[in-house]
Parts: structure tokens; sequence; C-alpha cells
């Protein structure tokens, strides 16, 4: 069966909850690993995972 309208909704609630998750513990780790680097830049996000 194909997903509801409110599965859906569900999934990218979630979906958006795990990016931003996802975001600020690779931002952390990358501050932690590249400290002493000004490539905040480089910080991969989640739109360029999914």
């Amino acid at each position: 069966m194909r997903a509801s309208i409110s599965g859906s909704f569900i999934e990218e609630f979630f979906t958006l909850i795990y990016c931003r998750l996802f975001e600020s513990v690779t931002r952390a780790v990358t501050m932690q690993l590249l400290w002493r680097d000004n490539h905040m830049d480089e910080i991969i996000t989640c739109r360029q995972v999914f």
C-alpha cells in the first residue's frame, strides 16, 4: 500500500529531526577535528547526504 498523507508527514517530520541531529553532530565533530582550521563551510549538510 502507498503511504497515507499522515504517514508521509510523519516520515518527513522524522527525517527533518534526523537531519537536524545529524548536522549538529557533524558540526560538533568537525569542530573537534578541525578546530585549528577555518573550513567550516566544508561541513557536510543534510542536503548533501540526502
